[in-house]
C-alpha cells in the first residue's frame, strides 16, 4: 500500500511539472496588445461619408423614418400625453427641464423638427388617432428611443 502511495505521489509530481512547463510554452501565452496607426483624418471621412448615407436615405423614406421616429408601439398603450407633458414643470430634477423633456434620460428635443411637441424616441397617438376629436392622446416609446441617438 505504502508503495502504491508513494508511486501516485510521484506521477501527481510528474504531471504538475509537465503542466507547468506546458504553461510556460510561448503558444500558449497571450498576444501582445494589438499596435494600430493613428486613423489622422480617416476616421473623419469615413464619419462624413456615413452621415451623407444616413441623410440620404432619410430624405428618401421620409415616411419610414416618421413612423421608425415618431410613432408610438400602440395607440391606447402609454401614458397620457398631458401627464409627460406636466412632469418637467412638476419636477424637474427627475424629467428634465421643460425646453428638453427627458435630456436626463439621454433623450432630446430634434433639431431638425421643432415643431414636434416631445422628446425623440416618443411617439403620441395624436400623430395617427382614428377620431381627430378623441378625448386622450397618449405618449409611449417609439423605435426611435433606442435606436435614435446623439453623443
Amino acid at each position: 500500500m505504502a508503495v502504491v502511495t508513494r508511486l501516485t505521489r510521484a506521477i501527481a509530481r510528474i504531471s504538475f511539472v509537465a503542466c507547468l512547463t506546458l504553461a510556460s510554452h510561448a503558444c500558449l501565452h497571450a498576444p501582445a496588445f494589438a499596435q494600430t496607426a493613428p486613423a489622422g483624418g480617416e476616421w473623419r471621412a469615413e464619419q462624413e461619408k456615413r452621415l451623407k448615407a444616413l441623410d440620404a436615405y432619410i430624405s428618401r423614406k421620409p415616411v419610414a423614418y416618421r413612423w421608425f421616429a415618431d410613432f408610438p408601439f400602440g395607440l391606447t398603450d402609454g401614458a397620457p400625453f398631458i401627464i409627460l407633458k406636466l412632469l418637467p414643470k412638476l419636477a424637474p430634477e427627475e424629467w428634465g427641464s421643460a425646453d428638453n423633456f427627458l435630456d436626463v434620460a439621454g433623450l432630446f428635443i430634434d433639431g431638425r423638427d421643432p415643431t414636434y411637441p416631445i422628446a425623440r424616441g416618443f411617439g403620441w397617438t395624436g400623430l395617427a388617432r382614428d377620431d381627430a376629436n378623441g378625448a386622450v392622446d397618449y405618449a409611449a416609446l417609439s423605435c426611435g428611443a433606442c435606436h435614435i441617438g446623439r453623443v
